[in-house]
Formats: C-alpha cells, structure tokens, sequence
C-alpha cells in the first residue's frame, strides 16, 4: 500500500511539472556550485519510515564534500572524509569506523547529509516552479541503479537555499527533510570535521578501523 501510495503521489506531480527551463536549471546550478564551493550549516527536522517503524528526529549540520559534523537526537557525528565517529555523549560511548557514503546507518541518523550528494548520485528530470514563484520542486532520477528511486527537492529562487527533500529508496521506505535554516561559510580544515573532545578512559570505545 505504501508503495502504491508513493507511486500515485509521485506521478501526480510529475504530470505537473513542466519542462526545465533555462532559469530553473540556473538555479539548482547555483546550489550545487555554492555546496561544491563552500561549508553548508543546516538546520533541519526530518521524519522516515523503514520496515514500518516509524522515526523523527532534527538536527544541525556543517558539511563540505565529503567532510561534516552533526548534532542531533542526543549523538555528535564527525566525519573527515576517511573516518566517522559517532558518539552518545551522555552514555560516553563511541564508535570510530571508515568513512562510507552508502553507509545506512550514517543516512539515516544524518539524512540531511544525501542534499550535498545530489548532484553525485542523481539526473536532473524535471522542475516544478511554486504558485508565487518563490520556490522551485525538482525532480530527480538516480544515475545508476542502487538504493535509492527518486529524489524531490525544494530550493527557493530568491537565494538558493534548500527548503525540504523527500529521498525515496527502492525497499519502499521514504525520508523526508525540512530545512529550517541553511548558510554558507568559508570552508575550513579537515580538523574542524574530527572530534575535538578526548576519548580517554572513562569512555566506551569501540574502534572498527
């Protein structure tokens, strides 16, 4: 039934979307050279549903590349592009493993991290501009088969900025994202996207390097 559901929701919408234009495609260009080109700090809630167990969340992310920290539901995420750490600070417990973009568990507690892998991972289809002209909907197909079905992603015309996204994945389960707040800033070292606290004693590490 969800599938069904998914499949009618997305055509509806694809048989209202028009033609990309020259400006639309202008825009989502603009936000993926202002990713490619910047840090990105995003604040977001997000909602998913996998194997019909339901899950929200929130959370604040810096990202450039392949480089990102998060907070969010009570865990700090770092990852430097090589390795990840993820920590629950108030059981002071940590898990250090290699870095891996199809990594589903990194995806699901940091959705918000597949915005700076669309261009990466997806084929621009079509767009879909708002009824006050204030936001574009695109849509997009994945380059290659895998995981991951469609992607839907809202940017708003007056500053490139991502709205919200819906990633869709071929086991039937579907995350949604909504940005409240994104910025760019310089980008930084890749220490400012590793852990600055220390793991000493008194915590549980668990190294899978």
């Amino acid at each position: 039934m969800k599938q069904l559901r998914r499949y009618v929701i997305t055509m509806l919408l694809l048989l209202g979307a028009g033609a990309l234009s020259a400006q639309d495609r202008a825009l989502l260009d603009k936000l993926y050279s202002d990713m490619a080109s910047s840090c990105v700090e995003m604040t977001y809630t997000y909602e998913t549903e996998v194997s019909g167990v339901k899950a929200v969340g929130e959370g604040k992310l810096d990202v450039q590349g392949d480089m990102w920290t998060m907070v969010g539901n009570g865990i700090q995420m770092w990852c430097d592009g090589k390795t990840l750490w993820v920590a629950d600070p108030s059981l002071k417990e940590v898990v250090i493993e290699p870095a891996s973009g199809e990594d589903d568990g990194a995806i699901l507690t940091n959705p918000a991290s597949l915005f700076v892998r669309m261009g990466e991972l997806f084929d621009l289809t079509r767009s879909l501009e708002s009824s006050d002209g204030k936001s574009v909907v695109f849509f997009l197909s994945p380059k290659t088969s895998g995981k991951m079905s469609f992607c839907n992603v809202e940017v708003s015309t007056a500053d490139a900025s991502i709205l919200s996204g819906v990633f869709a994945f071929d086991d039937g389960s579907d995350v949604h994202v909504k940005v409240s707040a994104m910025s760019l800033s310089s980008r930084r070292e890749a220490e400012a996207f590793r852990p600055q606290v220390r793991f000493d004693s008194s915590w549980i590490v668990t190294d899978m390097r």
